[in-house]
């Protein structure tokens, strides 16, 4: 899947914010201590944490009549600073562990 998203990118010595936008969704990317928080701003609780130091998170994804809970680790990240582009990517694990899905996500910020 790919799209186009609208961004903005603010950067501090320790962390970084991402705000994108769709036609459907609002998005806040947060990178600090080696987690990333991704927030949908207009959708139910939906909200992700990514650790990229072997701890697997919670997440529930929640849409009209469907709920469901999955377990997120994070796999690889790295920026690059010099064409702007931030790279990450997670396992997605089913309620029992399961691995399902490998998600990967490339930004880049243009200026």
């Amino acid at each position: 899947m790919s799209g186009e998203l609208i961004g903005k990118l603010e950067k501090s010595i320790e962390s970084f914010f991402i705000n994108m936008f769709s036609d459907k969704n609002e998005y806040r990317i947060q990178f600090k201590s080696n987690e990333i928080y991704i927030e949908r701003k207009t959708s139910k609780k939906n909200n992700l944490c990514i650790n990229f130091l072997g701890e697997k998170k919670d997440f529930v994804y929640e849409d009209n009549d469907f709920k469901y809970n999955f377990y997120v680790l994070g796999e690889d990240f790295s920026i690059d600073e010099k064409n702007n582009i931030l790279f990450f990517s997670y396992k997605l694990y089913d309620s029992n562990e399961n691995e399902i899905n490998t998600i990967k996500m490339s930004i880049k910020h243009l200026k």
